[in-house]
């Protein structure tokens, strides 16, 4: 894996004149004139003035930001996106009223980033009037927005029906354990075909 580094190591280096020039030549580059008043966005919740109305600590911090970006870049270049895939066409059965882990969903990161997580399936309620909720976990903690549920009516018992969630989950580090875990409210439930990707993704 490419090391990152922390552009703040690198920044010593330069001088105010320097820092300026390179914050103005960054701005002559994506086409905006470093002499206008412009509040720029520069990534990670930051803005600040263009070059002729910034301090110096400003440039300093837009320097360091456009650092960080050009690594995470060749960072993302030379491992490329890293794409994790898991799936099962075996049926599980559970009736447990607590999450429990859903077989096969597991997925261990080996780099460090941030990760779009999706996972679908085919699930089917065996009890009228219940609930199957299912949710991502990063190590063994539910990310709680990815929680979904279904509720079984009882015209539905039997009836095999989608699931799906996503979410993102930022600043993982390599070993960091993604898997799904599932329950119900009552009865038994099936999860059939199933999948879980996990992909690096770069955030702007």
């Amino acid at each position: 894996m490419a090391t990152i580094l922390d552009p703040f190591d690198l920044l010593p280096q330069y001088t105010p004149a320097e820092l300026e020039a390179r914050a103005r030549a960054r701005c002559t580059a994506v086409g905006l004139d470093p002499d206008s008043q412009v509040t720029l966005e520069i990534g990670y919740g930051a803005t600040i003035e263009t070059p002729t109305y910034a301090t110096i600590d400003q440039w300093r911090n837009f320097v360091m930001y456009d650092i960080l970006h050009q690594f995470e870049v060749y960072d993302l270049a030379v491992n490329g996106p890293k794409t994790y895939y898991e799936a099962s066409d075996t049926t599980e059965n559970t009736s447990s009223t607590t999450d429990v882990l859903l077989s096969g969903m597991v997925v261990t990161v080996t780099d460090d980033g941030n990760y779009l997580v999706n996972f679908d399936g085919v699930l089917e309620g065996n009890s009228n009037n219940r609930t199957i909720f299912y949710s991502v976990y990063i190590n063994g903690v539910q990310d709680a927005f990815s929680e979904r549920e279904r509720f079984i009516r009882s015209n539905m018992t039997g009836t095999q029906l989608p699931a799906y969630t996503k979410t993102l989950l930022a600043g993982l580090s390599a070993g960091d354990v993604i898997d799904i875990r599932w329950r119900v409210s009552g009865g038994s439930a099936d999860f059939h075909n199933r999948s879980i990707t996990a992909q690096r993704v770069r955030l702007t």
